[in-house]
């Protein structure tokens, strides 16, 4: 592993991106820190060798062929590194751990029935609700995040900065 500590990760927005639609992928420019966000489609165009070599994309807007060069360069270069992704049984696991967390028995006994089969996390949702317990829960979601943030910093020997948001309570 080449130590990448010279450079700083920013924590916030690795964070963000465990929101994200799955049809986007995530990266980090291993030589700025810069997380960066890439259409799969976008990608997939130029990993398959579909692109012509001198194609400046004039005929698009400029987002677009901002998003098109981002992706060709992802593509081309082995200057990117793939942040890890979200897996849905990460999140069924956060959630379980959570229900886990609660005090009360009645609270736990709930929301664990409310995570079973289909439509989980719309009864889930619904229970936060009911025991207004949202704040803690998304707190706790961001904490989760946050330590899976870290720790792939850690492996890959980034630097990393955070601040908490304005949206979560100080511990």
């Amino acid at each position: 592993m080449i130590s990448n500590t010279n450079l700083t990760v920013d924590l916030n927005e690795f964070i963000d991106i465990f929101d994200m639609p799955d049809n986007f992928l995530h990266f980090v420019h291993k030589k700025t820190g810069k997380i960066v966000t890439v259409d799969r489609s976008d990608l997939s165009y130029f990993e398959d060798g579909e692109d012509e070599e001198d194609d400046t994309y004039e005929d698009y807007h400029e987002w677009e062929r901002e998003a098109l060069l981002l992706a060709k360069d992802v593509a081309i270069s082995d200057d990117y590194l793939e942040l890890p992704s979200r897996e849905s049984f990460e999140d069924y696991n956060i959630m379980e751990e959570f229900c886990l967390s609660m005090e009360s028995s009645e609270i736990q006994e709930k929301l664990l029935h409310a995570i079973q089969g289909k439509g989980a996390f719309s009864r889930f949702k619904a229970a936060l609700h009911y025991f207004d317990i949202e704040k803690k829960w998304y707190s706790n979601r961001h904490e989760d995040f946050k330590k899976l943030a870290v720790d792939w910093c850690k492996s890959q020997g980034f630097a990393y900065k955070y601040k908490l948001p304005s949206y979560l309570p100080d511990k």
